[in-house]
């Protein structure tokens, strides 16, 4: 948004698009990120916002020309707001993103003990799981210089809290999914606790929405909200194909040791659910047969356009 208001007397109108981007700017962390004058600007869009609610394209316009053609009622309440914005804390700079860029130069400099030591000090300062696993795959990179063994060890350590991150060669082994302790609606109140208000939980759920929509070119995103839906249901809920590189795209624990294996097709185009298809779908079957035992129950799921087999299909 910057890039903008490059002086004092430029202007330009932002339109931020999107479920999920406003989603994000709802939330208290972000919220934190921002300076008193942008959080000030963003609370007084807001309130435009919610006036033009169901409001089309073309009534934007006589918004945005308010800010374009420097309207000086809108004008003086802008300044307004920025005049009472309250003070501002010093400019926030994440502390990892220090480490990682002090490691980097100790290694650009031969220094690969240095690096080393930099980022393991990070890692013994890191309170979240993701971000400490990240980092752990950061010293496994820097360590591999020194000692490829040790840095794959260290990779496997960093993915047992990050899955996101590289896969070491080898030794990753599979955590069961289990239901949430206590009822199915006990589990879905305690996941929307992280919600301050009605409209943070409104906001949350079109944007899980929007994931949920027939994306062909983002099969990543659409799992990743199978993912979420789970948890908001009050279910286990994991993406093993992600986490471990086989199994299905989703399973979901529904309790009494009942599972739904899932498939995700949301990319599909065809006419009727294809053979391929159908046989990915046996084979994470086969998997959770082979990673559960005989007490556990699955149902096959395919998400799919269509609700048809083809004839080479044997559902």
């Amino acid at each position: 948004m910057g890039r903008g208001v490059r002086s004092g007397e430029d202007h330009c109108a932002v339109l931020l698009l999107g479920s999920r981007l406003t989603q994000k700017i709802h939330m208290p962390s972000a919220r934190s990120k921002f300076s008193p004058a942008t959080l000030a600007q963003l609370d007084l869009s807001r309130e435009v916002a919610e006036q033009l609610q169901g409001a089309s394209s073309k009534q934007l316009r006589p918004v945005l020309d308010y800010c374009l053609t420097k309207n000086p009622d809108w004008w003086r309440k802008g300044k307004e707001r920025l005049a009472n914005a309250p003070e501002g804390l010093g400019g926030f700079v994440d502390t990892n993103v220090i480490a990682i860029r002090k490691a980097f130069d100790a290694a650009r400099a031969q220094r690969i003990d240095q690096a080393c030591k930099l980022i393991q000090e990070q890692i013994r300062s890191a309170k979240e799981k993701t971000v400490r696993g990240y980092l752990k795959q950061q010293l496994a990179e820097y360590t591999h210089h020194l000692d490829p063994k040790e840095a794959q060890e260290i990779v496997l350590s960093g993915y047992q809290d990050n899955r996101r991150i590289l896969k070491p060669l080898s030794g990753i082994t599979y955590a069961r999914l289990a239901a949430p302790h206590g009822s199915q609606a006990a589990a879905a109140a305690e996941f929307m606790k992280r919600f301050l208000d009605g409209n943070d939980l409104i906001i949350f759920t079109n944007a899980l929405l929007d994931d949920l929509d027939w994306y062909e070119d983002d099969a990543k995103r659409f799992e990743a909200a199978i993912r979420e839906l789970g948890a908001f249901l009050g279910f286990g809920s994991q993406r093993p194909e992600v986490d471990l590189g086989k199994g299905p795209d989703n399973l979901w624990a529904v309790g009494t040791l009942n599972f739904f294996v899932i498939e995700a097709k949301n990319g599909a185009t065809t006419a009727q659910i294809s053979k391929s298809d159908w046989t990915q779908l046996v084979g994470s079957m086969e998997w959770f047969e082979a990673s559960y035992d005989s007490t556990c129950k699955a149902s096959p799921v395919i998400i799919h356009p269509s609700a048809k087999f083809d004839r080479y299909s044997s559902p």
